[in-house]
């Protein structure tokens, strides 16, 4: 009986300080993880997100950027960090894919296990691109093109895994069609072939081609998402052009080490929704061309899970390998 009693006290105990430290908190700047190096929309978006927070929240939210291994460096470094609600993420598509990929055995974390989610931030739809001089202007154009010339139409395409490699085979399974994937180190290089004329499709969000596709070199033709793009409201969606439900999507969202208090999870959600719900930083989200959603933790959970799902049977399909 003395042994319950103590045991119910330390319980009460351990409930109150986790309490107290909850108020408390933050009492030091915080440190928001972002998964890729400088530059392009994730690390942009990222520090919006942090600056945001920054001022939310009265203390300093300060980004590191720890690239490399499709973010699974990053993923590793928050999930064994101290949940204390000063190391936080800011998760990207990768959560879903790495597992489709790698599978949970093949990884040295979980993400339902080794993360406390606090929300999803926005989407970023990815398009369909081609190079102008390629002389089709439309999805519908393309394809028949394709089937006409099996194997001789080229597609860019990155590691396997990647977005632009899975948003690839999953145009390609969609529309039978057989194009020849040409793999690059990145979008950069990708898009250099694209301007030169030595690749002739690639796949990627809009905006990472804006001032080609403003000159005239690239040619966009859908967008992967239900409905058309706020900054490109004259490109088509991929339903439009006839095959409704094509949806390929990277996103952004925020997490922390599982283990983080209830009540810090819960405030750091009210925080980042509030952020994305802000007028200012929505339309300055759209201007990167994405989508501000904010979303409770249990919705990302369910994003992420059917993201996991619907990458696996492409990867699946289309044979590809962890490289």
């Amino acid at each position: 009986m003395h042994a319950l009693t103590r045991t119910f006290a330390a319980a009460i105990l351990l409930l109150a300080s986790s309490a107290v430290f909850a108020q408390a908190w933050p009492a030091r700047p915080l440190k928001l993880v972002i998964p890729y190096p400088p530059g392009g929309n994730t690390d942009a978006s990222g520090r919006v997100i942090a600056l945001a927070l920054q001022e939310r929240l009265g203390q300093p939210v300060v980004p590191e950027n720890k690239p490399g291994a499709t973010t699974r460096i990053a993923m590793e470094a928050v999930a064994k960090s101290p949940p204390d609600g000063y190391t936080l993420m800011y998760a990207s598509t990768t959560f879903a894919t790495n597992t489709a990929l790698f599978g949970e055995a093949g990884l040295p974390f979980n993400v339902q296990r080794d993360f406390a989610l606090i929300a999803h931030v926005a989407w970023y739809p990815y398009t369909i691109m081609v190079r102008s001089s390629l002389g089709v202007n439309s999805v519908q154009d393309l394809v028949a093109r394709a089937k006409q010339n099996p194997g001789k139409i080229t597609a860019g395409t990155l590691l396997g895994g990647s977005m632009p490699n899975l948003a690839l085979e999953l145009f390609k399974s969609r529309t039978g069609v057989d194009l020849l994937a040409v793999p690059f180190k990145g979008t950069g290089p990708a898009l250099t072939d694209l301007i030169a004329e030595r690749i002739d499709v690639y796949f990627e969000g809009r905006i990472v081609a804006e001032g080609h596709i403003k000159a005239g070199r690239v040619k966009v033709l859908a967008a992967a998402w239900p409905t058309r793009l706020p900054s490109s409201p004259d490109v088509p969606t991929f339903g439009e052009a006839g095959y409704p439900g094509f949806e390929a999507t990277a996103w952004f969202g925020v997490a922390a080490p599982a283990g983080t208090p209830a009540e810090i999870v819960a405030r750091l959600n009210r925080e980042v929704v509030a952020t994305v719900k802000d007028p200012a930083i929505h339309q300055r989200l759209l201007k990167m061309d994405l989508i501000p959603s904010g979303t409770s933790p249990e919705e990302f959970a369910r994003i992420i899970r059917e993201d996991t799902a619907k990458w696996a049977k492409v990867i699946r399909e289309a044979g590809i390998k962890p490289e």
